[in-house]
């Protein structure tokens, strides 16, 4: 259904793949800025709340952490956000294709994971954690705690639509303004978005995690540039996040 809905809509066809406007160098630069600001600011905030080095952060350091990295870049696209959309597409379908797309991508990343985890055991490694994300891991040992909602939350809407400014809006626009084609700039960007979550993913889950994340961050840039807004891609990854928190959920303790 989500494959027939895309094809009516022009999304898998024709040669106008690319319908983002020029983007401006002088926003390029701020948002930057906000990305570079965004990892000290939160260490500054985990440290002023007691989290230390080698220990693991209670979910309100956690949260008030997540708070602290998203808030710059989305400070920044807020107020110089205009460049992030093409301004003749209504936002309305780019927020329905987000919707569409993340169905559409769900089953194959999770053939992806389950494909990658098999090949791990064959090839003698360790069975992959049925959590494969370690935010995951502590909601679910620490779930009656009233921060986990807080957490929850702001895993399903502030981190999407931090990352997605960050990478969808600086890094792939960056690489396409260094004459990057675009298709190069999508995969790199993938691959990057994918790498930066390496910390966050149990080493028995790392193999299909990052397969999976490359997969998800091939779509959501492939989704920008189609849509020609970073809404689209903000909305898909938010349903990414909001499906792994209630798969996790279901699962037995």
């Amino acid at each position: 259904m989500a494959g027939v809905t895309a094809w009516r809509l022009g999304w898998l066809r024709g040669s106008r793949s690319v319908v983002w406007p020029g983007t401006d160098p002088r926003d390029l630069v701020r948002l930057a800025i906000a990305a570079i600001v965004a990892s000290p600011f939160a260490a500054i905030v985990g440290v002023s709340m007691g989290a230390r080095t080698g220990t693991e952060p209670s979910l309100m350091q956690m949260l008030a952490m997540t708070v602290a990295a998203g808030a710059p870049p989305i400070l920044v696209w807020i107020g110089f956000g205009s460049w992030t959309a093409d301004r003749s597409r209504p936002w309305g379908p780019a927020l329905f294709a987000g919707v569409v797309a993340s169905l559409a991508c769900w089953p194959f990343l999770q053939l992806a994971i389950d494909g990658v985890s098999r090949l791990q055991q064959a090839m003698g490694g360790e069975v992959a954690p049925a959590l494969g994300h370690t935010t995951l891991e502590m909601l679910r040992k620490r779930s009656g705690e009233p921060a986990a909602w807080g957490l929850a939350l702001s895993a399903v809407v502030i981190a999407p639509v931090a990352e997605e400014i960050t990478w969808r809006g600086l890094v792939q626009q960056a690489m396409k303004r260094m004459r990057l084609p675009v298709p190069a700039a999508i995969a790199v960007t993938a691959a990057l978005f994918a790498l930066i979550h390496w910390s966050a993913l149990p080493a028995a889950a790392r193999p299909g995690g990052l397969v999976a994340l490359t997969l998800l961050g091939t779509t959501l840039g492939w989704l920008t540039e189609r849509t020609g807004r970073i809404e689209s891609a903000m909305v898909a990854h938010a349903a990414f996040n909001l499906a792994n928190l209630l798969l996790f959920s279901m699962l037995p303790e």
